[in-house]
């Protein structure tokens, strides 16, 4: 307690930490203390002011939360997904990337991957119509933004075609927006459906 308290004056009178503390059965539970420095008018330490909070409720909702979030990622996954978040906002931050959108961004092999770094490789036109149906989604005028778009991999000499899905989430405290989103490489389909409508427009010229 007393390198607490040396903390807390060392901190401008205040300082907040976690506590594991021992119940009298022996349990044990987590615990928030948060420690005020009280001041005579002189500037000498008058007293101090503690205020604690039991943390168990809080750290059993974090876990629970933490366990919902786990299955989901490995649902994503198991649909061939990728997870990404960003900021929405000036710089575009990367907050979260997992493996299997770097995969499908292809940029597995670059440690952390910038938004630049991404956006680098995705078609101009493609760019500016993913941006509008985000632009919309922003506006009110859709629950989220879907849109398909090609990413030329010029290290592998290939163009794909990739799906993504998702959603602004506000943030508190006036902090930037996230984007979060899901993509899949969907080249496969969308190179079967081109062949269905190349070959429809075949039948429908030659039954002229």
């Amino acid at each position: 307690l007393d390198t607490f308290t040396a903390l807390a004056k060392a901190n401008g009178g205040h300082a907040e930490s976690e506590w594991t503390y021992v119940r009298k059965d022996g349990s044990q539970f987590p615990e928030s203390l948060s420690l005020s420095v009280l001041y005579h008018s002189n500037g000498e330490v008058a007293g101090y002011l503690g205020v604690s909070m039991d943390l168990t409720e809080v750290k059993k909702a974090q876990n629970e939360l933490k366990t919902i979030n786990d299955r989901l990622t490995r649902v994503v996954q198991a649909a061939g997904q990728g997870i990404w978040e960003r900021e929405y906002g000036p710089g575009a931050k990367i907050h979260f990337l997992d493996e299997q959108a770097k995969k499908i961004f292809g940029m597995q092999d670059i440690v952390n991957p910038t938004y630049q770094d991404i956006v680098a490789n995705v078609f101009p036109e493609d760019f500016a119509a993913a941006r509008k149906a985000v632009e919309n989604h922003i506006a009110g005028k859709t629950d989220g933004y879907e849109v398909e778009f090609r990413l030329n991999l010029r290290d592998q000499g290939k163009i794909r075609w990739i799906k993504s899905e998702g959603r602004v989430v506000e943030r508190p405290d006036g902090q930037i927006p996230l984007l979060v989103s899901t993509v899949r490489d969907v080249t496969p389909d969308v190179e079967r459906r081109i062949e269905l409508n190349t070959a429809l427009k075949a039948a429908e010229e030659s039954a002229r």
